[in-house]
This record gives structure tokens, sequence and C-alpha cells, in this order.
């Protein structure tokens, strides 16, 4: 970025925004692409918690700019949806809440499991990812050499990170 003459103004998330827009290479168009990646790898993944148990300042959301959030998807879908279902419903007078969800200790217990579930899951996706990548290469290998044009993001100590533009 320093080479480039391009600076991120980390100071809010609106500025954030702002500066990674600005943050282009008219020579090449998948730079503005890479720097977001970069940008938003680095940061904290979300992770839910019990409302009791953190400040009130972490209750945001950073990219969207709002001072308080909150996710849920289908119930269906996993078991900290169903939570944040049965907690909103509660909150507006829907329903009761099962006894058991009173308990801060015991919402915090189920929470650490759903965060380190959530990260498993991610982190076997990537694997995932990177196993068959690997074994498609492997397959090429001795066919042909395989030259593109990409940026290297970081290096590893078996192998590289790339970004490949096309």
């Amino acid at each position: 970025m320093k080479r480039r003459g391009m600076t991120l103004d980390v100071s809010s998330s609106g500025a954030l925004a702002a500066s990674l827009d600005l943050c282009l290479d008219p020579n090449e168009p998948a730079f503005n692409t890479l720097v977001r990646i970069m940008a938003t790898r680095c940061m904290l993944p979300a992770e839910y918690f019990a409302a009791g148990s953190v400040p009130r300042d972490t209750f945001g959301h950073y990219g969207l700019a709002s001072p308080i959030y909150t996710h849920f998807t289908s119930p269906i879908r996993r078991y900290a949806d169903v939570l944040a279902h049965r907690q909103l419903a509660a909150s507006i007078g829907y329903t009761t809440l099962h006894p058991s969800l009173h308990s801060k200790s015991h919402i915090e217990r189920i929470l650490d499991v759903v965060n380190r579930r959530h990260r498993m899951a991610q982190m076997a996706g990537r694997a995932s990812i990177e196993f068959y990548v690997g074994l498609a290469l492997k397959a090429r290998g001795a066919q042909a050499e395989v030259r593109e044009e990409a940026f290297v993001i970081r290096t590893f100590r078996n192998g590289l990170a790339v970004f490949v533009s096309k």
C-alpha cells in the first residue's frame, strides 16, 4: 500500500469503507478485491455472547457501523439461531423463556460450544478447499506447467497463499 501511495483510515468503519473504495489501481483491476480480502481477513470473527458477559460497546457491528447488532437466520439451521429467536420472542412478550435460559452461566457454556464448533466448521471448510485444490494441481502437475499472474498474500512454512487475478 505504501509503495502505491495509498493509506487505510481505520478510525471508524465508515472511514475504512471510504478508504478501501479509494484503493484502486487502473492497471490491476483485481487490486481492490485483494486489499478488501486482506483488510477483512485480519478482523476478529464474529462470536455469539451473552449480553451480560461483555461490555456494551462490544454489541456493535463494525462493518455495518451499527452500535447494537444481533445476527440470526432461520432457526432450523443452527442452535444459535434457535436461542436468538427464543430470546427475541421473550423480549417482545411473545413467549416466555425456559428456566434454563435465564441462567447466564448456562447460556455462556452453550455459546462457548456454539462458537468453538463454528470456528471448527470454518477451518474444515478452508482445509477442504485447500486439499482439493492441491489434488487438482497434483493431477495436472505431470501433464502441464501452470503459470498465472498472481499476488502472493502470505507465505507459510508449507506453501503460499495467493490471490489469482483474472
